[in-house]
């Protein structure tokens, strides 16, 4: 069979209509979707900093409105609208090999938008890279469609690498911010604008492995529902062998993808935020960030010390946490919905285990860490029109239900994520879904990029026991403020 170019292939089978044949032939004509050089960045990742010489935005813009308006059902097209047709090649990237567009439910989906927009063909590779989106954004060559982390959504859009997409939204059918979980659509607006669309979104629960909670005489079916009750489980699921070395670990809080991000949802759940109400001042050197960073760190204090921890992971070779509990060598994992998907654990006969929300703290109020990416339009972008084209058929209630039921995710629409749950006999779903209410990200403020790496390292100062928490986070703070402050001007 002749090589051909994957958008001529795609362009084809939206023509003759051929949903199921798009990953067999574009696997058998060599293309596996992936990018040459692309990498993965995690939500933990530093970045370089944007120039916020670029801020004129910013400095003009009116005061913040609020996410309600934001969220207005008046801001969202009638139903039926149409857009106008499309023309030419989108250039999209994608973030994982999971999300290709050319191969698995992608390839099955991407005949259905060609055959609604005849004058479109699609050109779709695998690439992560946000650095390198700033660059190709910079020389004027950016994709027209990128599936990126969703936090810098409004760092990028105060410094002018991608554009704000409300003039698109309130023509779209299917984006309707009133649908859309609010703390995933409150991250990607900045000032009223929203810079990015929310996708492929998890919600993180606490998974409980059965075999090792019954042999340290814990019931199953009573997985913590309060920090007390995590605690307890912990002291009695991690094991110390006679040389104090940790043989199985309990629990490691931040030893999923969030990482030390994980901090944040004790935090959140006494009542804390890491900003002002309108985003520009940074408030975490207070007594509820001090309660929850102290409370993590007694966890690993429980088994011997963050170090502890960090060596028995290492010597393991198992690389985090979610790996460990897997694996069997971890009572309890705080991980997303689509670990059952990422490790294949149908097929793991040996792992019995049970889930439920993050465990509470005395008047505590319900919250979870939940990722996700967020699509955005780089300024420069050939093809915006093809590329919010795109995004729209995306978020087709039909459309979303296939692509999170293949990906074990959350879609980004509250009224399709319902349907989710009430389709699958998951508990791990239903769940997950039912937490996505009050599921938060890590600070989705301009010059968040940077904010990461430098809180991070504050917590870590804490765990290893160099600085107490309140001078950790008071020195955090400040320094988190000044990078916002730099956007702000």
């Amino acid at each position: 069979m002749p090589q051909l170019k994957r958008r001529t292939l795609l362009r084809a089978l939206g023509t003759l209509g051929v949903a199921g044949l798009a990953g067999p032939l574009l696997t058998a004509c060599g293309s596996t979707g992936t990018a040459s050089g692309a990498t993965s960045q995690s939500a933990s990742a530093s970045s370089a900093a944007s120039s916020p010489s670029s801020l004129a935005a910013a400095k003009s813009s009116p005061a913040a409105a609020s996410s309600q308006a934001a969220s207005s059902p008046s801001s969202v097209a009638p139903a039926g609208s149409t857009p106008a047709k499309q023309a030419g090649t989108v250039r999209a990237w994608m973030p994982l090999d999971a999300f290709s567009l050319t191969t698995g439910v992608g390839a099955e989906l991407m005949p259905g938008f060609l055959a609604e927009h005849p004058g479109l063909t699609l050109d779709a590779i695998v690439e992560s890279s946000m650095e390198k989106y700033k660059t190709q954004v910079a020389g004027g060559t950016p994709p027209d469609f990128n599936c990126t982390q969703s936090y810098p959504a409004t760092t990028w859009g105060v410094t002018g690498v991608v554009q704000a997409l409300d003039g698109y939204v309130a023509k779209s059918q299917y984006v309707k911010p009133a649908d859309i979980w609010k703390y995933k659509w409150d991250e990607i607006v900045w000032k009223g604008k929203a810079y990015a669309v929310p996708f492929g979104n998890t919600a993180w629960v606490l998974w409980g492995n059965d075999d090792l909670y019954q042999r340290a005489g814990l019931d199953t079916q009573k997985l913590p529902a309060t920090w007390s009750d995590l605690e307890a489980a912990v002291g009695k699921t991690a094991v110390v062998g006679g040389d104090k070395q940790l043989q199985q670990l309990g629990f490691d809080p931040f030893g999923g993808s969030g990482g030390r991000n994980q901090w944040l949802v004790p935090f959140w759940q006494i009542g804390g935020n890491f900003t002002s109400s309108d985003g520009t001042k940074v408030d975490i050197a207070n007594d509820k960030g001090v309660t929850s960073l102290e409370w993590t760190a007694k966890l690993y204090d429980l088994q011997g010390g963050y170090d502890a921890v960090a060596k028995f992971t290492k010597d393991a070779g198992k690389g985090n946490g979610v790996q460990l509990f897997v694996d069997s060598h971890a009572a309890s994992a705080y991980a997303t919905t689509a670990t059952k998907s990422q490790y294949n654990l149908a097929s793991i006969s040996q792992l019995k285990y049970s889930v439920v929300k993050y465990p509470l703290p005395p008047n505590g109020q319900d919250a979870t860490y939940a990722g996700g990416y967020g699509i955005c339009i780089g300024n420069g972008a050939k093809n915006p029109d093809g590329a919010f084209a795109l995004m729209d058929y995306l978020f087709k209630p039909d459309v979303q239900l296939k692509w999170n039921t293949a990906q074990l995710r959350i879609p980004s629409s509250i009224s399709v994520a319902n349907q989710l749950a009430s389709t699958q006999n998951d508990p791990l779903v239903k769940l997950s879904v039912e937490s996505m209410a009050n599921g938060r990200f890590v600070p989705s403020v301009p010059g968040s990029e940077q904010l990461l790496p430098i809180y991070g390292d504050a917590i870590l100062s804490v765990l290893q026991k160099k600085l107490t928490a309140q001078a950790a986070l008071t020195d955090a703070q400040n320094r988190c403020q000044m990078e916002l402050d730099k956007y702000l001007k």
